[in-house]
């Protein structure tokens, strides 16, 4: 796990647990030091403890956030070069560009495949963002 975050919607309701605590050990302290220390008295006061704050936690919006980072994420476009498709050429390779540059902020390996009369790897999975694009525009169709 990374950027482990625990955080509360509504933390001005934690101060409940000041009244929780006070209304479980008042009464346990009013018991005479004999009967204090009995199995039955100190298990109702452990669990009375342990409802007490994880209903307040409960009402005080408790959650918790963390990111898992994936550094193998990899990307592989699949582009349609065929004739059919010549028209949108530009809005294509503007595309491909655009993927490409965002793939390069995020440290993805990147990879394209066209097609049309047959099927090409243009760019074999790579790191090297930079180069990709102009290695998918050389790429023979």
């Amino acid at each position: 796990m990374w950027n482990f975050d625990i955080q509360f919607t509504y933390p001005w309701l934690l101060l409940l647990l000041i009244p929780a605590a006070l209304c479980t050990f008042i009464p346990y302290f009013k018991i005479k030091k004999r009967y204090r220390r009995t199995r039955n008295r100190i298990i109702s006061l452990v669990l009375h403890s342990i409802v007490m704050t994880l209903a307040i936690t409960m009402l005080a919006g408790f959650h918790v956030n963390y990111r898992v980072p994936n550094d193998n994420n990899e990307i592989i476009l699949l582009v349609d070069v065929s004739d059919t498709e010549a028209a949108s050429q530009e809005s294509r390779d503007a595309f491909v560009k655009a993927v490409i540059d965002d793939s390069m902020q995020d440290n993805y390996n990147v990879g394209v495949v066209t097609f049309g009369f047959d099927q090409t790897y243009a760019v074999p999975l790579t790191q090297d963002t930079e180069n990709a694009f102009n290695a998918y525009l050389s790429a023979p169709l």
